[in-house]
């Protein structure tokens, strides 16, 4: 198993947030007001961090990512963080 493949449980990133609820009627203008940011902004919050124009919003912007999703995208949405269940039995078989 790859160590960043994400379980189905896990948070969803933002764009796939919005790709999951377009449906709904939540494009990129409608978050951006939601957020008080420009759609622009936001596309950098689509960016992973570490590329030049990718960003981590702000504590502020980050709650409401958090209450506008009702909990479906949280602040580790936004970092690559392996998979723990993965990388614990990597380290098992490694022993």
């Amino acid at each position: 198993m790859d160590v960043f493949t994400r379980p189905p449980h896990e948070a969803y990133r933002l764009e796939e947030w919005l790709a999951a609820n377009k449906h709904l009627g939540r494009t990129p203008k409608w978050l951006a007001a939601q957020l008080h940011v420009t759609e622009q902004a936001l596309s950098r919050y689509f960016k992973k961090p570490g590329n030049k124009d990718g960003r981590i919003p702000n504590e502020k912007t980050m709650q409401l990512i958090y209450v506008v999703t009702d909990g479906q995208v949280q602040p580790n949405s936004f970092y690559r963080l392996p998979n723990l269940a993965a990388v614990k039995a990597d380290k098992q078989v490694a022993a």
